[in-house]
């Protein structure tokens, strides 16, 4: 009789002890409030850093346009001279 109701007693304080100490739901709780909230920094981040290479591309793009046009341009000036006559 004795025996088992240690048992229950040892079953009893190993699971007060294993949710107090081991599976605290307020501890899981902020960790994951934590993650959660790293995880929406690092995404932030993400987004400016490709809205930042989008703008460089766009801009690199433009200005290769701008040099193909001035290129042209000056292979083709002795045309504009023979237009007018």
């Amino acid at each position: 009789a004795f025996d088992a109701l240690a048992v229950v007693i040892q079953k009893r304080l190993r699971a007060y002890y294993s949710r107090k100490y081991h599976h605290n739901y307020y501890a899981r709780k902020a960790y994951v409030a934590a993650v959660l909230q790293k995880g929406e920094t690092v995404r932030q981040d993400l987004q400016q850093q490709f809205q930042q290479q989008l703008e460089e591309q766009q801009m690199q793009q433009e200005q290769q346009a701008v040099e193909r046009v001035q290129q042209l341009a000056g292979k083709l000036h002795h045309l504009r001279s023979t237009e007018s006559c």
